[in-house]
């Protein structure tokens, strides 16, 4: 870290270290780097949006599954490199992606449609879901020995209660046979539709 080298003393004062998706242009391993330099300090992803980028012309769009894909894939890549927690900008804003005090309108999980009194979930929100829904505070995770399941995205945890919870994402355009081997004598087979998003919980 660059501030390291201007005010070492500066890092005693550090609880841990906030990191954004934007601009992503390095591994996700160089958070496990991090933390291995740090290990007393967490890493904690702050802030992340789909449209934000100049290239994104329009900047919302409704059921955009390929969106929420991308959520899956941050944080599953997070999770796997010693991230404890990820955060969205914007769960909740309007259907053109505001309000914005300088017209920075991105997408949400949620868009309010504040004339109608409504609201609609977008697939970003379900995506989400596969993490906050599934593992709980105090979860830890677990790992994982993959063998030839080339582009399946996976985490593992054991809940708080004992159980295990694995999620897995496809992205490839066709179906993918997953086998998860717990133990020598037990094992789930599993088919992954192309591009799809997986959560499996098992008792111990």
């Amino acid at each position: 870290l660059q501030m390291e080298l201007a005010a070492p003393e500066s890092i005693d004062y550090m609880d841990g270290v906030a990191v954004h998706w934007y601009g992503n242009f390095f591994p996700p391993q160089i958070l496990s780097a991090i933390q291995n330099r740090y290990p007393d300090k967490i890493l904690l992803a702050t802030e992340a949006c789909e449209g934000s980028m100049p290239w994104n012309l329009q900047k919302v769009i409704l059921g955009s599954w390929r969106r929420a894909g991308t959520y899956v894939k941050s944080i599953l890549q997070d999770l796997n490199n010693h991230v404890v927690g990820w955060i969205d900008w914007n769960l909740c804003l309007d259907p053109i992606g505001g309000p914005n005090w300088v017209d920075n309108f991105v997408d949400s999980p949620i868009l309010v449609y504040k004339d109608r009194d409504e609201f609609i979930k977008q697939p970003m929100f379900y995506a989400m879901g596969h993490f906050s829904k599934f593992i709980p505070r105090g979860s830890r995770r677990v790992r994982v020995s993959r063998r030839s399941v080339a582009n399946i995205e996976n985490v593992a945890v054991r809940k708080p209660n004992g159980n295990l919870v694995v999620v897995m994402q496809n992205r490839r355009r066709r179906p993918m046979n997953v086998e998860i081997r717990i133990s020598s004598s037990r094992y789930i087979d599993i088919i992954m539709e192309p591009r799809s998003i997986k959560t499996i919980e098992i008792n111990p």
